[in-house]
């Protein structure tokens, strides 16, 4: 696993140089979250969360256990060799803090991915980790917890940092039967006005990745498979440190 807390944007993929309109990226520079916002928002690093919010745990209804373990149990009489696609949601309005502040349930389940050996907390070093309800979008039914950790880049033309901004991301699906990681890049561009933009929404997000993406898993899931996403996100509240999210995900994974 490489170290993403350092990275040149014209040799980290060997096939994608830096925008030409952002020119000072183009030389190795510590990308992280809290340097995005210090650059642009004057200040360096997340608010602690209290403690009342490190131990808060995700509420997920009863009604929302029973449904998704059908959905797994339905999925694991089929073919063990062959992927299950589901289709998930990241939905709500998160603070970003570091991974290690999460709720206390979050936090060990990303310790347990960990011990995968495909993931390393330490490559969140500098990531704003959100952690939002995970969604059924079929039914609307949380059925787990959703937490993005995500390092930006503007690449957008100066004076307008929010036009366009690259985004890798570490996202993290716990569900009652297990959790996986994915890791990729995300493109994140503003709305056109008065196109799209609905429910106060600020920006639009997508990712098609060209291989597996998905770094680790536990209990019913395997490590292999990929992740896509779709949707929105609003950013008029960043410069506190809060994004709101609706995110549709696209996840093809090996079921036990």
């Amino acid at each position: 696993m490489t170290a993403y807390g350092q990275v040149c944007m014209d040799v980290r993929s060997g096939s994608r140089p830096a925008p030409p309109e952002a020119p000072e990226k183009q030389n190795c520079s510590r990308r992280t979250w809290a340097n995005f916002q210090g650059r642009f928002f004057g200040w360096g690093h997340f608010a602690e969360n209290d403690e009342k919010d490190r131990k808060m745990k995700s509420k997920i209804s009863r009604a929302s256990l029973i449904a998704l373990f059908t959905v797994i149990s339905f999925a694991s009489s089929a073919a063990a060799d062959e992927s299950e696609r589901l289709a998930l949601q990241f939905l709500g309005t998160a603070t970003g803090t570091s991974w290690d502040l999460l709720s206390e349930a979050t936090v060990a389940e990303i310790d347990m991915l960990a011990q995968d050996g495909n993931f390393n907390p330490a490559d969140l070093e500098g990531f704003g980790c959100f952690e939002i309800d995970l969604v059924d979008p079929s039914s609307g039914v949380v059925v787990g917890t959703g937490v993005d950790c995500l390092a930006p880049v503007p690449v957008g033309p100066e004076g307008n940092i929010f036009d366009a901004i690259e985004v890798e991301a570490f996202s993290f699906f716990i569900l009652p039967g297990g959790a996986f990681v994915s890791n990729g890049l995300t493109s994140v561009r503003a709305f056109l006005p008065g196109i799209g933009d609905g429910d106060g929404f600020t920006h639009v997000t997508g990712s098609l990745p060209e291989q597996n993406n998905i770094l680790a898993a536990t209990g019913q899931f395997k490590d292999k498979g990929s992740t896509r996403v779709s949707g929105a996100v609003d950013l008029s509240q960043f410069g506190a440190g809060i994004v709101a999210f609706n995110c549709l995900w696209i996840v093809d994974i090996k079921i036990n």
